[in-house]
């Protein structure tokens, strides 16, 4: 979990910050020493909203108006930012009322290389599938290219079936983060075999800097 400050933050203005937000972003909110944690659903140009069960919510955030801190993800940093947040059901919006900082707190070390992959995940009819390649990978995570489908939704799991050089397969549970801007997908693994973490990590190696 990201920490609310850190010495090699920097300042930026809340346009720059929001550009970086995703919808399916994390987002942990301090509010009166008390912290909840959900991910953002919808974007405006001074809030957005994020989706947090009602049993996790707090009673100052269910029933007022109230003051405080959020940590929010973006692709390789967070923001820590002041809010205010209101809930409406299990609906929370955040407003952003002061400049955050930024907070370079990116865990895992990714390159971009294209993997072939397939992805399959649950519908109400059954099972959906789509074949693409990674745009960029890491032992934390990945982010596909666009493909010609109905991507699942944040918070979905999906199991990726990543084709290991010398014909293996390389088969991993993750979780959708959201969508890229072109509607590739962006997803993070669940629990990383240690099989697969050895090869993504060769990967790494072999395509860093």
């Amino acid at each position: 979990m990201a920490r609310l400050t850190t010495p090699s933050s920097t300042a930026t203005t809340d346009a720059d910050w929001m550009s970086g937000l995703r919808t399916g972003h994390q987002v942990d909110l301090l509010i009166y020493g008390e912290r909840m944690t959900g991910r953002v659903l919808r974007i405006n140009p001074d809030n957005f909203t994020v989706r947090i069960p009602v049993e996790q919510q707090t009673v100052d955030v269910r029933r007022f108006s109230v003051t405080g801190t959020a940590v929010v993800s973006l692709d390789a940093s967070a923001a820590n930012v002041p809010v205010t947040v209101q809930a409406t059901g299990e609906l929370v919006r955040v407003q952003v009322i002061g400049p955050a900082q930024i907070i370079q707190r990116r865990r895992h070390q990714r390159v971009r290389v294209a993997v072939p992959v397939e992805v399959t995940w649950r519908v109400a009819t059954g099972w959906s599938q789509a074949r693409t390649t990674t745009q960029d990978l890491s032992t934390g995570g990945l982010r596909l290219a666009p493909a010609r489908t109905v991507w699942p939704s944040a918070g979905d799991e999906v199991v990726l079936a990543l084709e290991v050089p010398g014909g293996q397969i390389c088969k991993e549970k993750a979780t959708v983060i959201g969508k890229t801007p072109e509607y590739g997908l962006r997803v993070e693994f669940v629990r990383l075999s240690e099989r697969c973490r050895q090869w993504i990590a060769e990967l790494v190696e072999e395509h860093g800097d």
